[in-house]
């Protein structure tokens, strides 16, 4: 979970057998892989005023590009698209069964900040909003 003063962010991951199963990052393609919470200030701040979404994720190939579909639960022809600067796959380079859960945010100084997202294996690094349908 991720709380500041422009955005509420919290990634819960499912336990989809899959994503243990998986070998590579192509193995995850399509496959959902948790439910999002976002919140986003509308102007500087969160108020009461910003709604909040609970969004399906999964992970998506629009060539060259890897991408995070969002789509929301409860209208599910709105989604978001995230652009993902950077995929690996870590199994076992921590040395921990199962590899740990991460969300974490990097902010820049002249652009949004940068999420980074770690299910099992999959390391997703530089997630950033990519457009709006």
């Amino acid at each position: 979970m991720l709380l500041r003063d422009d955005i509420a962010l919290a990634f819960v991951p499912f336990e989809n057998p899959r994503i243990l199963q998986a070998t590579s990052p192509e193995d995850l393609l399509g496959e959902p892989l948790g439910l999002l919470y976002l919140r986003r200030a509308t102007s500087g701040k969160l108020t009461k005023a910003d709604a909040a979404r609970l969004l399906s994720v999964r992970l998506v190939r629009e060539e060259p590009d890897w991408v995070l579909l969002a789509t929301d639960i409860t209208n599910p022809s709105q989604s978001l698209r995230f652009w993902i600067g950077q995929v690996d796959w870590c199994d076992g380079c921590f040395g921990q069964d199962p590899p740990p859960r991460y969300l974490g945010i990097e902010d820049r100084l002249n652009a949004s900040p940068l999420l980074h997202l770690q299910v099992g294996p999959l390391m997703l690094r530089g997630i950033e909003k990519k457009d709006i349908h």
